[in-house]
């Protein structure tokens, strides 16, 4: 695929990855693993989701310290680089913040509006796991949202910060398609009809993002794209065409999920092979306009969207 072609990435590891490896940053001093700044740049990658994955092992009281921490690091490692959010439009930024795990906002939901004017354009109520929010996908009997999830679901949606159900249980996933009629996105996963895990989507929660206009972030995590044997550049796709099969090319991108993984995918080792995926889609006949949507399109449009909706 042409380098001038433009890539986005919905959902990266960058914060937990360098904090785990004691890097502070710059970023652009990052010179190895799955994800660096020169990679990315090479590979053209126009924008790319900085995920900030609070993990659950911090629910309750330590949380919003744990958050705290996390967000001082995250601002230290992108240094000069720019957020986008209300202050800097699509073209003078390269990077937006993600909340993953918003247990932080249990107790003062009222942050979501310091969230908002930080760079942080999209929120999941969960990871994984219980907290006090609602489920993730590894509960195996969920309870719901709780009153204090539904109190953060009003802050985040009065904020304009987009709902990212990535992780959620079921259950949670459907009570907050009941509780909110806007779009909502799923940054980095895969489909169940390729891969069966509770992690991944069904069909009826990819139709429901879709029609209302959202996104799913096809993850290159090898653990959701393969029931068996190693993954590779292929079963993205697979997983891709799935949904664009039944839905359309607009309702799918890219939601790497680079840095949340140790093993990667065979052709996809690091962010720099991402042009693989606009290759292989070329030549399984997939038109430049789609071919360029799902690269990027589909997500600059929902980023212009939660950009437009901001108070």
């Amino acid at each position: 695929m042409k380098h001038d072609v433009a890539i986005v990435d919905g959902h990266v590891d960058l914060p937990y990855f360098t904090s785990r490896k004691g890097f502070t940053g710059p970023l652009s001093d990052l010179d190895n693993g799955p994800w660096t700044l020169a990679k990315a740049r090479e590979a053209g990658i126009k924008i790319w989701g900085s995920a900030l994955y609070c993990e659950d092992r911090f629910n309750g009281a330590l949380s919003f310290n744990h958050f705290k921490d996390l967000l001082s690091h995250t601002r230290s490692l992108l240094g000069d680089i720019s957020v986008l959010g209300k202050y800097k439009s699509l073209d003078e930024a390269e990077t937006f913040l993600i909340l993953e795990n918003a247990d932080c906002l249990a107790d003062r939901s009222q942050y979501a509006a310091e969230l908002a004017s930080g760079g942080f354009l999209l929120a999941g109520l969960t990871h994984a796991g219980k907290n006090r929010l609602a489920d993730g996908n590894a509960v195996r009997y969920s309870d719901g949202i709780t009153p204090a999830g539904k109190d953060v679901v009003k802050a985040l949606m009065a904020n304009g910060i987009m709902l990212d159900v990535a992780h959620l249980h079921d259950r949670c996933f459907w009570e907050l398609m009941r509780l909110h009629d806007g779009p909502v996105v799923s940054s980095h996963s895969g489909v169940r009809e390729a891969c069966d895990l509770p992690r991944n989507l069904s069909l009826a929660q990819a139709k429901e993002i879709t029609e209302r206009g959202g996104i799913i972030g096809i993850t290159v995590n090898p653990e959701m794209l393969a029931s068996s044997g190693p993954a590779c550049l292929y079963d993205v796709y697979v997983h891709m065409d799935i949904l664009v099969q039944r839905f359309g090319p607009l309702s799918v991108g890219i939601g790497s999920d680079f840095c949340g993984f140790d093993k990667p995918a065979k052709d996809l080792e690091d962010t720099g092979k991402l042009t693989n995926i606009g290759r292989l889609l070329l030549e399984k006949g997939y038109g430049e306009d789609a071919v360029s949507a799902i690269m990027a399109g589909n997500w600059l449009r929902v980023l212009g969207m939660i950009l437009e909706e901001m108070p």
